[in-house]
């Protein structure tokens, strides 16, 4: 029966996860990365917030496993490295595409991210 079998799974990393992709602005973040790897520079430009908020995010990000950075010169490039993750935000984009009408809901320019 499905609840013998609900007992024993824990759910505690997939609630941290859920839990820091309860923000917005992280919502965005990945939903560019999916597109590929960015740094912060790129992101602020996009969501134009302050990179400052930008790098908390990051962090937090960061903290749960979902991203990862790659060090290129003096720049770091961001992307998502939780197969976990990947899948959320995959569904994520699919709903929020079918519902895309001319607004740019990644929250900035066309293209930015890419």
């Amino acid at each position: 029966m499905v609840f013998d079998k609900v007992q024993n799974i824990c759910f505690k990393s997939e609630a941290e996860i859920l839990k820091a992709l309860g923000h917005p602005m992280r919502l965005k973040i990945l939903y560019a990365l999916l597109s590929g790897d960015c740094n912060v520079k790129n992101m602020q430009e996009c969501v134009e917030i302050p990179q400052a908020n930008i790098s908390q995010h990051l962090i937090v990000l960061k903290n749960i496993g979902a991203i990862k950075g790659v060090r290129e010169g003096n720049q770091i490039h961001y992307k998502i490295t939780n197969p976990f993750v990947q899948n959320l935000m995959k569904l994520l984009s699919m709903e929020v595409d079918s519902k895309k009408t001319n607004k740019n809901i990644s929250g900035g320019k066309n293209g930015c991210f890419s």
